[in-house]
């Protein structure tokens, strides 16, 4: 198993919708970009696959909320990377 990996972020104005909530996309985004951020600090982000040739293709997302945070509101992002064997081809 991967190990976890911690960011925190905060809600900007920008991010939120006119009752000063964060959208869905602006949340959807702050996943994607933690996961770039992640996976460049972990050796295998876009700039490295590049090199090689390579890319990855985000293929399926499943988010769960239960609650949207409010505009300045301070949040943090856990990322628990598991790669399936074979997921990475040469």
């Amino acid at each position: 198993m991967g190990e976890k990996s911690h960011y925190n972020y905060r809600v900007e104005p920008q991010d939120v919708d006119f009752t000063l909530r964060a959208t869905i996309p602006s949340l959807g985004s702050a996943i994607l970009n933690t996961a770039g951020i992640d996976a460049h600090g972990k050796g295998f982000g876009v700039d490295a696959l590049n090199a090689d040739n390579h890319s990855w293709v985000l293929s399926r997302m499943a988010v769960e909320l239960t609650a949207s945070h409010a505009v300045y509101r301070l949040y943090d992002r856990h990322v628990d990377q598991r790669i399936r064997p074979g997921a990475l081809h040469a």
